[in-house]
Parts: structure tokens; C-alpha cells; sequence
């Protein structure tokens, strides 16, 4: 019995956690155009990946625009923002934060 008091209470603390990762992808040739505001965001870890560097992480994320932002829950992509064709991000930092928040169950 106490087992499966266990089980109940603890399964859906399992269920509702998540992870909301934050991924900038750039390159060294595009620095200026960096996402200078990305550390900023709340309720997400963050991580910059320079793809000239990482060229696989590049073709395995299927990184076509620069800079590139994407939103991961728990590994998987949920969101995707694209720079535009003067490889500029025109996305605020409220927008992207507003995108978090949808995925954050309080």
C-alpha cells in the first residue's frame, strides 16, 4: 500500500517536469548579428552552437538560416525561429519568452 501511495504521488511530479532548452545557432562569420539579448530568458537553459564549428550539429538540426533560434521540450523541437535574408534576427525577446511560457506548466 505504501508503495503505491509512492507511485501516485511521485509518477505525475515525473509526467509535468520538463526541460525547456533554448538553442541559438550562428556562425563566427555572422557574429554581429548574435541574439545579444538570448541569456536573458527566463525559465529555459540556454545554449549557443557556432555551426561553422560544429558542421554535423549543422546538418543534423537541419540549419538553413542564420541566426537560428530553436525551442527544444525535453529533446524534442517544439519551435523554430529563422533569421531573415540578411541574416538578421527580427524576433524580440518578448516573443521568444512568450513561446517559452506556452510550454511551461505551472
Amino acid at each position: 500500500m505504501k508503495k503505491l501511495i509512492f507511485i501516485l504521488l511521485f509518477i505525475p511530479s515525473l509526467l509535468l517536469s520538463q526541460d525547456i532548452s533554448i538553442i541559438e545557432y550562428n556562425a563566427d562569420f555572422n557574429k554581429q548579428n548574435s541574439i545579444i539579448w538570448i541569456d536573458s530568458l527566463e525559465k529555459c537553459t540556454v545554449k549557443k552552437i557556432n555551426i561553422q564549428s560544429n558542421p554535423t550539429v549543422q546538418k543534423i538540426n537541419d540549419i538553413q538560416n542564420l541566426p537560428g533560434l530553436v525551442i527544444y521540450l525535453d529533446g524534442i523541437e517544439v519551435k523554430r525561429f529563422k533569421g531573415n535574408i540578411m541574416m538578421e534576427f527580427k524576433f524580440t525577446r518578448e516573443e521568444i519568452q512568450k513561446e517559452i511560457n506556452k510550454w511551461i506548466i505551472d
